[in-house]
């Protein structure tokens, strides 16, 4: 078919395939404009060898590619490295074919990550390895032992492993679905171990709460977890500080990165003085929004031993004071 394939018909609909809406019809209202039919949206458009380029006014561009009748969404992202090209549905005969992953070279190495195209993965590998967001260059002692609470699918594990290839390195997960892609992305590595658990303030039975009280669908790095919620997947098993450090026979801690969507208050409610005083850097994404006061009492448990340098991202840092940076003098 050529590239004329489209013809600019006032008020000429076509259907479009989109991994987000629930609707899938654009009027094409001039030969360079069309309407999104649901809400209005409007965009300038082009159609080149059966591609549909759809630039709109209030939203980023899109592209689809024709399949039959249709034209269905294709998912790209171009971030400083990354290019990710991908039809991410997909009708053929009457069947419909979804790309569930995608498979992405971590840079500055040859291991492999496993991403899901219609997820927050993309957004977590571009924060991890091109926003630098576990990066900390300037750690003056050696990294021999890293424990990930809330690794999600292992981006950040891998990160450490790549980085520091000598450490052991202990990466929790709570969600199944990501920790499925955590072991699977995190299998090269023989010095981490995965385990599918939440850190909590006692060694308890937790749910995993993935929709919100609305109903909706919760994205993939912001599952929570706690006791009595309601969901619709099995329960994971949490644990505290001290039962780690005990089960896998801990003496230190190098690097403690936390990111637990607001169960950073439990873990840090209680016992503590088992753990802080073998931990050398805290790495930690705070949730205010989800329990409130939880930055003040971090803040609070980690003052008398730890100074709080320069946040990555939407990480804060903490170094135990006795020990240095070279860029304190």
């Amino acid at each position: 078919m050529t590239s004329s394939s489209i013809v600019p018909l006032e008020g000429r609909q076509i259907r479009v395939l989109h991994k987000q809406w629930n609707d899938d019809v654009l009027i094409l209202e001039s030969s360079s404009r069309l309407r999104h039919a649901s809400h209005g949206t409007m965009a300038e458009y082009r159609e080149e060898n059966e591609i549909l380029y759809v630039n709109w006014d209030d939203y980023e561009s899109e592209i689809f590619v024709k399949s039959g009748e249709i034209y269905v969404d294709i998912c790209i992202y171009r971030d400083r490295g990354i290019d990710l090209r991908f039809v991410q549905t997909a009708e053929i005969d009457d069947y419909k074919i979804s790309i569930s992953s995608v498979v992405i070279k971590i840079p500055g190495s040859d291991y492999l990550a496993e991403l899901r195209p219609a997820s927050s993965d993309i957004d977590v590998f571009k924060a991890v390895f091109f926003d630098g967001e576990y990066n900390r260059p300037d750690l003056q002692f050696p990294i021999k032992m890293i424990i990930d609470l809330g690794a999600n699918i292992g981006l950040s594990a891998i990160f450490y492993a790549v980085r520091y290839p000598d450490a052991t390195i202990l990466a929790l997960e709570p969600e199944i679905g990501n920790f499925k892609l955590l072991a699977r992305n995190l299998s090269p590595f023989p010095k981490v171990t995965c385990l599918r658990a939440a850190a909590w303030s006692s060694d308890t039975p937790l749910k995993v709460q993935t929709t919100e009280v609305s109903g909706q669908q919760i994205d993939h790095w912001g599952y929570r977890v706690g006791c009595g919620m309601e969901t619709n997947q099995d329960g994971v098993i949490g644990i505290t500080m001290p039962s780690l450090i005990k089960k896998y026979a801990i003496s230190f801690v190098d690097i403690l990165k936390i990111d637990i969507e607001g169960a950073e208050f439990e873990l840090f409610e209680r016992n503590t003085d088992f753990w802080l005083p073998y931990t050398k850097c805290i790495i930690i994404e705070t949730h205010d929004r989800f329990r409130p006061g939880v930055d003040q009492m971090i803040t609070s448990k980690l003052a008398a031993d730890f100074d709080e340098q320069e946040p990555n991202g939407e990480n804060r840092i903490f170094v135990r004071r006795d020990l240095y940076l070279s860029n304190k003098n």
